[in-house]
């Protein structure tokens, strides 16, 4: 139909004479004109407003979306969702560690905790920032629920300090609470890993990178940052990363002490944060010299777009040297802007970890966020098809 009357629009808007106008009709029928009743074709008046109401629907429906504005609202709003869960969880670890005490506020349904320092830590405080009045700080996990509670009247929650993964405060949090761990991290302990299938020895460390190096230029400043990793060394020793999400799996173990930590093992962790180190450096360094590689191929088209126009070739010449040593200028900043320096890794922590064999009727493995029972499972077919299963990790 839509298209009978975009031809119909077309060769009336043309011009044909209305003899022709009223043979158009035709275009409604596979059959001739005369084997349909006169009365049941319609007149052009009829087919304009079929048009146009069609093109005004076509408009309404086809309105302009800012799709950066729409992605935008729709990452805001998944942050939302996302960030107090994370919050919560690390403040549940937290507590878990016997280092904080964190009650329900009675200020709304959820989002709301009272924090102070576990009894059990003695002489560690709250950092400053969160201790407006004494050793009881009121904080808040979620946007949302504050801002309902202070338009429901809630004077408390106007007062409450948010604690998002983007907040100062809850860096501040984490600083503390790491200057207060060190000296536990560093002597090592031992943990449970209730999906594991040999002992192994896991450790922390980081490093500080580095884009960018000093400049006379305000804007070319050298922007460190830290990475940190998880590295694993099985008995086998051979050292790899692990993923951060591997951490909820550990325990603490029950009535074992730390053994010392043996030298050769390590050595095999160290080594493997220094080649995790480099593979974070290169991967930086790649990503910078392609920026800087696209930026010289669009730099260099300006000599001649710039100067073609000039009509005196002495001038154009000049001109076009000049641009020619800015740009130079220009790329030799962009490749001191992307040089990328890594130092040396630090041990931060270690710890033993005991596998722990995998048992049915354990109220532990029961929790439907452990991923136990699929690896008992997993290992069991293996094992009866004659494979030997010596990693089930998920990194």
């Amino acid at each position: 139909m839509f298209d009978s009357l975009n031809a119909i629009m077309e060769r009336i808007e043309s011009g044909l004479a209305q003899r022709d106008c009223e043979s158009l009709p035709r275009l409604f029928y596979d059959a001739d004109a005369s084997a349909a009743p006169i009365g049941d074709w319609p007149s052009l008046d009829e087919i304009r407003r079929a048009c146009d109401a069609y093109f005004k629907e076509l408009r309404e429906l086809s309105s302009d979306v800012d799709a950066a504005a729409a992605n935008a609202a729709r990452h805001d709003d998944h942050l939302a969702r996302v960030n107090p869960i994370i919050v919560e969880r690390y403040l549940t670890r937290i507590v878990g560690g016997n280092l904080l005490r964190c009650d329900p506020a009675p200020v709304s349904d959820k989002g709301f905790f009272y924090l102070v320092a576990s009894p059990a830590v003695h002489g560690w405080r709250l950092p400053a920032a969160l201790r407006p009045l004494d050793d009881t700080t009121l904080v808040a996990t979620r946007a949302d629920a504050r801002q309902k509670a202070i338009d429901d009247g809630h004077e408390r929650a106007g007062d409450a300090i948010m604690l998002g993964p983007s907040d100062p405060a809850l860096m501040t949090l984490v600083e503390a609470l790491r200057e207060r761990v060190e000296p536990e991290m560093w002597q090592g302990s031992v943990l449970n890993d209730r999906s594991g299938c040999d002992d192994y020895t896991l450790f922390v460390y980081e490093c500080d990178i580095t884009e960018g190096a000093e400049s006379d230029h305000p804007r070319h400043r050298p922007r460190p940052s830290t990475v940190s990793w998880l590295i694993r060394v099985p008995a086998s020793g051979k050292a790899r990363t692990m993923a951060w999400d591997t951490l909820p799996k550990l325990v603490p173990a029950q009535d074992l002490v730390a053994v010392p930590l043996a030298s050769d093992v390590a050595e095999l962790a160290r080594w493997e944060a220094v080649d995790a180190a480099e593979r974070e450096r290169y991967r930086r360094a790649e990503r910078l010299d392609s920026w800087v590689d696209q930026l010289r191929k669009q730099l260099w088209r300006l000599p001649n777009a710039l100067t073609d126009a000039i009509p005196d070739r002495e001038t154009k010449v000049s001109q076009r040297n000049k641009i020619k040593a800015t740009i130079e200028a220009r790329i030799d900043e962009a490749q001191d802007v992307a040089r990328v320096s890594c130092g040396e890794p630090r041990r931060i922590g270690w710890e033993r970890v005991i596998a722990v064999p995998y048992d049915e009727n354990s109220e532990d493995d029961a929790d439907p966020e452990s991923e136990a029972v699929a690896m008992g499972h997993v290992k069991s077919r293996l094992t009866t098809k004659g494979w030997k299963v010596t990693d089930v990790q998920t990194a």
